[in-house]
Protein backbone atom coordinates (compact mmCIF):
# COMPACT_ATOMS: atom_id res chain seq x y z
CA UNK A 1 0.00 0.00 0.00
CA UNK A 2 1.60 3.39 -0.88
CA UNK A 3 1.80 6.21 1.47
CA UNK A 4 -0.85 7.50 -0.14
CA UNK A 5 -3.15 5.51 0.07
CA UNK A 6 -2.36 4.77 3.78
CA UNK A 7 -3.28 8.30 4.27
CA UNK A 8 -6.13 7.96 2.37
CA UNK A 9 -7.26 5.06 4.56
CA UNK A 10 -6.29 6.90 7.99
CA UNK A 11 -8.60 9.15 7.01
CA UNK A 12 -11.38 7.31 6.81
CA UNK A 13 -10.86 5.31 9.62
CA UNK A 14 -11.02 8.74 11.37
CA UNK A 15 -14.12 9.89 9.88
CA UNK A 16 -15.45 6.67 11.27
CA UNK A 17 -14.56 6.80 14.52
CA UNK A 18 -15.49 10.53 14.66
CA UNK A 19 -19.40 9.46 13.25
CA UNK A 20 -19.34 6.65 15.84
CA UNK A 21 -18.77 9.15 18.66
CA UNK A 22 -21.12 11.62 17.20
CA UNK A 23 -23.97 9.16 16.95
CA UNK A 24 -22.85 7.04 20.41
CA UNK A 25 -23.21 11.04 22.42
CA UNK A 26 -26.77 11.79 20.41
CA UNK A 27 -28.11 8.13 21.59
CA UNK A 28 -26.73 8.97 25.27
CA UNK A 29 -28.20 12.19 25.39
CA UNK A 30 -32.00 11.44 23.88
CA UNK A 31 -32.13 8.20 25.77
CA UNK A 32 -31.49 9.74 28.76
CA UNK A 33 -33.67 12.85 27.97
CA UNK A 34 -36.73 10.62 26.73
CA UNK A 35 -36.38 8.05 29.06
CA UNK A 36 -35.95 5.65 26.41
CA UNK A 37 -38.78 5.94 24.44
CA UNK A 38 -40.90 6.38 27.97
CA UNK A 39 -40.95 9.81 29.13
CA UNK A 40 -44.38 11.33 29.39
CA UNK A 41 -43.80 14.17 31.35
CA UNK A 42 -42.72 16.91 28.62
CA UNK A 43 -43.13 20.06 31.13
CA UNK A 44 -40.98 22.50 29.45
CA UNK A 45 -39.37 20.30 27.33
CA UNK A 46 -38.09 22.00 24.35
CA UNK A 47 -38.72 25.79 25.47
CA UNK A 48 -37.15 29.11 25.24
CA UNK A 49 -33.32 28.47 23.32
CA UNK A 50 -34.39 25.34 21.72
CA UNK A 51 -33.16 25.65 18.38
CA UNK A 52 -34.07 23.76 15.39
CA UNK A 53 -30.33 22.06 14.84
CA UNK A 54 -30.30 20.72 17.99
CA UNK A 55 -33.90 19.17 18.02
CA UNK A 56 -33.57 15.83 17.08
CA UNK A 57 -35.55 13.37 18.76
CA UNK A 58 -34.71 9.93 18.90
CA UNK A 59 -38.36 8.71 19.74
CA UNK A 60 -42.14 9.70 19.37
CA UNK A 61 -43.18 11.42 22.12
CA UNK A 62 -46.58 11.18 23.58
CA UNK A 63 -47.38 12.93 26.37
CA UNK A 64 -49.61 13.41 29.09
CA UNK A 65 -48.49 16.64 30.04
CA UNK A 66 -47.49 19.38 27.72
CA UNK A 67 -47.40 22.60 29.80
CA UNK A 68 -44.84 24.73 28.70
CA UNK A 69 -43.51 22.32 26.09
CA UNK A 70 -42.58 24.99 23.45
CA UNK A 71 -43.14 28.00 24.73
CA UNK A 72 -40.97 30.89 23.45
CA UNK A 73 -38.99 27.89 22.00
CA UNK A 74 -36.89 29.20 18.99
CA UNK A 75 -37.45 25.55 17.07
CA UNK A 76 -39.32 26.79 13.53
CA UNK A 77 -39.90 24.05 11.50
CA UNK A 78 -41.68 21.41 14.25
CA UNK A 79 -43.28 19.13 11.48
CA UNK A 80 -40.70 19.19 9.32
CA UNK A 81 -37.73 18.28 12.04
CA UNK A 82 -40.03 15.72 13.23
CA UNK A 83 -40.95 14.15 9.37
CA UNK A 84 -37.00 13.46 9.37
CA UNK A 85 -36.34 12.10 12.29
CA UNK A 86 -39.20 9.22 11.54
CA UNK A 87 -41.47 10.28 14.81
CA UNK A 88 -44.77 11.85 15.70
CA UNK A 89 -46.05 13.46 18.50
CA UNK A 90 -48.82 11.99 19.55
CA UNK A 91 -51.30 13.57 22.15
CA UNK A 92 -54.01 11.08 22.00
CA UNK A 93 -53.49 10.92 25.63
CA UNK A 94 -52.38 14.22 26.79
CA UNK A 95 -54.42 16.00 29.22
CA UNK A 96 -52.87 19.71 30.07
CA UNK A 97 -52.12 22.10 27.02
CA UNK A 98 -51.33 25.01 28.62
CA UNK A 99 -49.03 27.33 27.44
CA UNK A 100 -47.58 24.32 25.25
CA UNK A 101 -46.80 26.75 22.25
CA UNK A 102 -46.97 30.08 23.47
CA UNK A 103 -45.33 32.45 21.49
CA UNK A 104 -43.27 29.86 19.96
CA UNK A 105 -41.13 30.62 16.84
CA UNK A 106 -42.75 27.19 15.44
CA UNK A 107 -44.40 27.99 11.76
CA UNK A 108 -45.98 24.22 10.96
CA UNK A 109 -47.61 22.18 14.11
CA UNK A 110 -48.39 18.58 13.08
CA UNK A 111 -51.79 17.39 13.63
CA UNK A 112 -53.01 17.45 17.70
CA UNK A 113 -55.68 15.24 19.46
CA UNK A 114 -57.10 17.24 21.79
CA UNK A 115 -59.98 14.97 23.07
CA UNK A 116 -58.42 13.78 26.21
CA UNK A 117 -57.11 17.81 27.07
CA UNK A 118 -58.53 19.01 30.44
CA UNK A 119 -56.77 22.62 29.60
CA UNK A 120 -56.49 24.47 26.65
CA UNK A 121 -55.25 27.55 28.53
CA UNK A 122 -53.14 30.03 26.47
CA UNK A 123 -52.15 27.58 24.15
CA UNK A 124 -51.65 29.35 21.49
CA UNK A 125 -51.60 32.28 21.96
CA UNK A 126 -49.38 35.78 22.47
CA UNK A 127 -47.80 36.03 19.39
CA UNK A 128 -47.08 32.15 18.35
CA UNK A 129 -45.85 32.19 15.13
CA UNK A 130 -47.76 28.70 13.70
CA UNK A 131 -49.27 29.29 10.23
CA UNK A 132 -50.47 26.26 10.18
CA UNK A 133 -52.12 23.31 12.02
CA UNK A 134 -52.68 20.44 10.45
CA UNK A 135 -55.46 18.97 12.13
CA UNK A 136 -56.90 19.55 15.19
CA UNK A 137 -58.78 16.44 16.63
CA UNK A 138 -61.19 17.74 18.88
CA UNK A 139 -64.94 16.19 21.18
CA UNK A 140 -67.52 18.27 22.28
CA UNK A 141 -65.33 18.19 26.15
CA UNK A 142 -62.57 20.04 24.59
CA UNK A 143 -62.07 22.70 26.43
CA UNK A 144 -61.64 26.09 24.36
CA UNK A 145 -61.02 29.61 26.10
CA UNK A 146 -61.01 32.91 25.33
CA UNK A 147 -56.79 32.63 26.04
CA UNK A 148 -56.36 29.58 23.67
CA UNK A 149 -55.69 31.16 20.23
CA UNK A 150 -55.38 34.62 22.11
CA UNK A 151 -53.05 36.95 19.91
CA UNK A 152 -52.34 34.17 17.55
CA UNK A 153 -51.63 36.68 15.02
CA UNK A 154 -50.44 34.33 12.08
CA UNK A 155 -52.69 31.27 11.77
CA UNK A 156 -54.01 31.16 8.86
CA UNK A 157 -54.76 27.16 7.72
CA UNK A 158 -56.31 25.08 10.51
CA UNK A 159 -58.43 21.67 9.86
CA UNK A 160 -60.75 20.80 12.78
CA UNK A 161 -61.88 16.62 12.84
CA UNK A 162 -65.01 16.41 15.80
CA UNK A 163 -67.12 18.59 17.31
CA UNK A 164 -66.50 21.84 19.05
CA UNK A 165 -68.86 22.18 22.45
CA UNK A 166 -66.77 24.92 23.59
CA UNK A 167 -67.06 29.04 22.61
CA UNK A 168 -64.08 29.12 20.28
CA UNK A 169 -62.38 33.06 20.21
CA UNK A 170 -60.19 32.95 16.56
CA UNK A 171 -60.73 37.09 15.74
CA UNK A 172 -57.23 37.59 15.85
CA UNK A 173 -56.22 35.19 12.86
CA UNK A 174 -56.05 36.07 9.53
CA UNK A 175 -58.03 32.11 8.72
CA UNK A 176 -57.96 31.15 5.26
CA UNK A 177 -61.62 30.61 4.11
CA UNK A 178 -61.35 26.96 4.44
CA UNK A 179 -60.55 27.10 7.73
CA UNK A 180 -62.99 29.33 8.60
CA UNK A 181 -65.14 26.29 6.66
CA UNK A 182 -63.46 23.90 8.68
CA UNK A 183 -64.44 25.78 12.09
CA UNK A 184 -67.87 26.07 11.59
CA UNK A 185 -68.67 23.23 10.35
CA UNK A 186 -67.29 21.71 13.29
CA UNK A 187 -69.23 23.45 15.50
CA UNK A 188 -71.66 21.54 17.87
CA UNK A 189 -75.56 21.31 16.20
CA UNK A 190 -76.87 20.70 19.89
CA UNK A 191 -75.12 22.92 22.06
CA UNK A 192 -76.78 26.25 22.86
CA UNK A 193 -75.49 29.66 23.96
CA UNK A 194 -72.34 29.23 23.01
CA UNK A 195 -70.02 31.76 20.56
CA UNK A 196 -67.43 31.45 17.98
CA UNK A 197 -66.25 34.58 16.59
CA UNK A 198 -64.07 34.99 13.54
CA UNK A 199 -61.20 38.31 11.96
CA UNK A 200 -63.97 40.54 10.25
CA UNK A 201 -60.80 40.90 7.60
CA UNK A 202 -60.45 37.69 6.83
CA UNK A 203 -64.10 36.91 6.25
CA UNK A 204 -64.37 39.71 4.13
CA UNK A 205 -61.05 38.26 2.28
CA UNK A 206 -62.66 34.95 2.06
CA UNK A 207 -66.99 35.05 1.56
CA UNK A 208 -68.98 37.19 -0.41
CA UNK A 209 -72.22 38.14 1.43
CA UNK A 210 -74.38 35.44 0.54
CA UNK A 211 -71.56 32.79 0.66
CA UNK A 212 -71.08 33.97 4.43
CA UNK A 213 -74.62 34.69 5.13
CA UNK A 214 -75.11 30.59 4.26
CA UNK A 215 -72.44 29.27 5.87
CA UNK A 216 -73.26 30.61 8.96
CA UNK A 217 -76.72 29.33 8.85
CA UNK A 218 -75.88 26.39 9.38
CA UNK A 219 -75.08 26.66 12.74
CA UNK A 220 -77.98 29.11 14.17
CA UNK A 221 -77.96 27.73 17.05
CA UNK A 222 -74.54 29.73 17.80
CA UNK A 223 -73.58 33.33 18.22
CA UNK A 224 -71.11 33.67 15.59
CA UNK A 225 -69.04 37.19 15.97
CA UNK A 226 -66.78 39.02 14.02
CA UNK A 227 -64.14 41.54 15.17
Amino acid sequence: MSIAEKLTTLAQNQQKVYDAGKQAEYDRFWDSYQDNGARTDYVHAFSRKWKDDAFRPKYTMKPLTMDYMFVNTEITNLKDKLDAQGVTLDTSECKSFLQSFMSARIKHIPTLDLRSSQTMANTFSSGCRAVTIDKLIVSETTPFVLSTFQAALYLQNITVEGTIGKSIELYWSPLTKNSIESVINALSTTASGLTASFSKDAVSRGFDDDGWNTLVAKRPNWTIILA
